[in-house]
């Protein structure tokens, strides 16, 4: 993608990818995600420790319908954004409406991404699901922001606070 896109492997690795949220938590200390994810050597999987998480993926990519309609509108094009394709992240804070899924290839052997003509458009009317994505967008902005953070667990405690997810009890 560096000959093509204009820009450095490692700027599409940062600036396009879940990799500074994967690091920020500390899933790349020896840089075996970042190498996987550069070089094709390596399972990104594993080295992200995804199924230690048991986080679940999509085998596709999450948009919102209104974003992608003014994308379309201001710059001619939609794409996805990286931050809808957190996992738990269903919801679009800005437009308080549910995201669409693009359903991809063969399960990553052989991905095509085609957006949808028609974008339906469902309200969501959950105010957790909205404070937890914007939650979610906060963190990836941190991560983005930070290579080593000073604390996570502190940064982590005041971002949650700062949403109200930290109760007294």
């Amino acid at each position: 993608l560096d000959k093509y896109g204009g820009i450095s492997a490692n700027q599409w690795l940062t600036e396009h990818t879940l990799y500074p949220l994967f690091q920020f938590v500390g899933h790349d200390d020896k840089a075996k995600l970042s190498r996987a994810m550069l070089t094709d050597k390596g399972n990104v999987i594993s080295n992200a420790h995804i199924p230690h998480a048991k986080l679940n993926f999509n085998y596709g990519h999450k948009i919102c319908p209104l974003c992608a309609q003014e994308n379309l509108i201001r710059m001619g094009f939609a794409y996805y954004d990286i931050r809808y394709q957190i996992p738990g992240v269903e919801v679009c804070p800005i437009h308080a409406c549910y995201l669409n899924y693009t359903l991809c290839g063969d399960y990553g052997v052989d991905r095509h991404l085609t957006l949808p003509k028609n974008f339906p458009i469902m309200e969501c009317n959950n105010p957790l699901l909205l404070r937890f994505t914007q939650f979610c967008f906060d963190v990836l902005a941190l991560s983005e922001a930070s290579n080593a953070p000073e604390s996570l667990s502190f940064i982590y405690r005041k971002v949650l606070s700062k949403k109200g997810f930290i109760t007294k009890h």
